[in-house]
């Protein structure tokens, strides 16, 4: 699987409004949730290649937002105006928007 394989995937199935996780990403491509290090490498390069609005929907499996992603892409920004909620920890709260499963 390449950048371009995942970031169909995830123009499909996870719409504006929703989100998902490292881990449902690497389990979608690897069959296991410990590649989600690769995932994170494989999304920074289709953000680089301008496609941010669609990797900044995938976030950390604990809810929270990878830093750098963030302050590169505006995700944090993206999300709220796509009306996902964020608990006061700062992490999507997963209770009222759950992980897309890809």
């Amino acid at each position: 699987m390449n950048w371009q394989q995942l970031l169909n995937r995830l123009k499909t199935r996870v719409p504006a409004g929703r989100v998902t996780t490292y881990g449902n990403c690497s389990e979608w491509a690897n069959g296991h949730r410990k590649g989600a290090p690769a995932v994170g490498a494989m999304l920074r390069a289709a953000a680089r290649a301008g496609h941010q609005q669609h990797t900044n929907r995938v976030v950390r499996d604990d809810g929270s937002i990878a830093a750098a992603a963030d302050s590169a892409h505006h995700q944090r920004a993206q999300l709220r105006a796509e009306g996902i909620g964020f608990q006061g920890t700062g992490r999507v709260d997963f209770n009222h928007h759950p992980p897309v499963v890809l």
